[in-house]
């Protein structure tokens, strides 16, 4: 069956002497894989429209074993964001975020606009960290794993935990997961998840590293991109 859709290429690996598989968020069918047949030969057509952030529409075949990339038209590839390496981290951490949480093939237009809203968001910024931070938190609630940062302490530091799903109580016992979070940027967090747009602050860039142990948190496995992330902002800060 041969199926349209309208995709972002979250993710793309070399298999064989010429092929490339790629994964694709469409807001038609979720999150598919697909093999595009000849992408790394020189001068193949398809071979640019396989890069990560690239937003496309085409068609897809689908298969048993696997599903083929049969044409594609490239409706955008956000220039800006690639010049700037801060904001291709970000994108590059958001969208390997994706794909750790999203099942293939269950469809979240929600999802696919949100990830659309974010590119757009992070391409006229010039606070990367705000646009992640505002779309880490609503990826999160999408898919269930909402967390509550609201807290009654607002000066010094607050556990959280991810397993318990934000905010714990200073009298829980040791905790396996637990995360300390300055309240400063605790208080920022509850804001940006009820915000309808990202809340530039300089208090985005300290969002980093405990959006990273969230999503580590939720994905159970090393997410390589959101490390060199880390890094990245360990060096600016």
């Amino acid at each position: 069956m041969t199926v349209l859709v309208d995709a972002l290429v979250l993710r793309r690996w070399s298999v064989g002497e010429a092929d490339r598989r790629i994964c694709l968020l469409t807001r038609e069918h979720g999150k598919l894989y697909v093999l595009a047949r000849g992408a790394r030969k020189a001068n193949a057509r398809t071979g640019p429209a396989t890069e990560p952030l690239m937003r496309l529409h085409g068609q897809v075949v689908l298969g048993r074993r696997n599903n083929v990339l049969a044409q594609v038209e490239v409706r955008g590839g956000y220039p800006v964001i690639r010049s700037d390496y801060l904001k291709l981290s970000c994108a590059l951490s958001f969208f390997e975020s994706m794909d750790a949480c999203l099942q293939e093939g269950d469809p979240h237009p929600e999802t696919y606009d949100l990830a659309c809203r974010f590119l757009d968001a992070l391409s006229s910024t010039d606070d990367p960290p705000a646009a992640l931070t505002w779309a880490d938190l609503q990826l999160l609630e999408q898919i269930g794993f909402g967390m509550n940062w609201h807290s009654s302490v607002s000066s010094g530091d607050v556990i959280i935990s991810p397993s318990a799903g934000g905010v714990v109580p200073s009298s829980e016992g040791p905790i396996h997961d637990a995360v300390t979070v300055p309240a400063d940027v605790l208080q920022y967090l509850a804001s940006v998840q009820d915000a309808e747009d990202p809340l530039h602050s300089p208090l985005a860039l300290r969002c980093i590293p405990v959006l990273h142990r969230v999503w580590e948190a939720v994905a159970d496995r090393p997410l390589r991109a959101r490390e060199a992330l880390l890094d990245l902002c360990q060096g600016i800060s």
